[in-house]
């Protein structure tokens, strides 16, 4: 067999291979314990979108929980052919308007962590995040922007991303984020989340 620019394994590879059961079994048991962490939050969250979805709103039954992406930036259901510096772990409800069984609006909530070689940070993140992409088939923007700024105001201490139509932007998008340091970051983010986005932005929707 004649086969031009063969790829060698060099020591470092060789020292993974053998590892590898090891290595997996470490990688397996922190990704639960990842997920796990995020039941808890899945729970609440559920039923704060239960208790608190305005008339004329409806929750979406289908949802990503705990979906897990390893090493792969494609999220369909195909075969991996090769492997990517990604990870992933997303949670995602969507809450839509409907009239006469026509949706008339929607947005998504959506939760996790996250981390690719190709963003500037080198960090996985721990993300809480609302948002809805233009599209018309529905009705325009949720909130001005002022409303978003106000939540903005309120905010210390962790990342926070606004986008808005009247900013030129193409979504209308707001999400709390912070690397991952402790099992507690992921907690003090969801319940900030939870006080100034979530719980207002759930209350006030029909309102603007």
């Amino acid at each position: 067999m004649n086969i031009t620019n063969k790829i060698k394994l060099d020591e470092l590879d060789l020292k993974v291979i053998n590892e590898l059961p090891l290595i997996s079994e470490v990688l397996t048991s922190t990704i639960n314990k990842l997920t796990s962490l995020f039941e808890p939050i899945i729970s609440e969250i559920n039923e704060i979108c239960r208790q608190n979805t305005p008339s004329g709103w409806r929750v979406d039954k289908k949802k990503l929980e705990n979906i897990i992406y390893p090493f792969t930036t494609y999220y369909g259901k195909d075969t991996i052919s090769i492997l990517e510096n990604f990870f992933h772990i997303k949670n995602e409800i969507t809450i839509f308007k409907e009239s006469n069984n026509k949706r008339l609006n929607y947005f998504w909530i959506r939760f996790g962590l996250f981390y690719s070689e190709a963003t500037e940070e080198s960090t996985p993140e721990l993300y809480f995040l609302i948002t809805r992409s233009p599209n018309e088939k529905y009705e325009g923007i949720l909130f001005p922007k002022d409303f978003y700024n106000g939540i903005l105001s309120k905010v210390k201490g962790f990342q926070v991303e606004i986008n808005h139509p009247d900013n030129g932007d193409e979504m209308e998008f707001i999400s709390i984020s912070d690397k991952v340091t402790t099992s507690e970051k992921l907690y003090e983010v969801y319940e900030l989340f939870k006080t100034e986005v979530l719980i207002p932005y759930l209350s006030n929707v029909n309102q603007i």
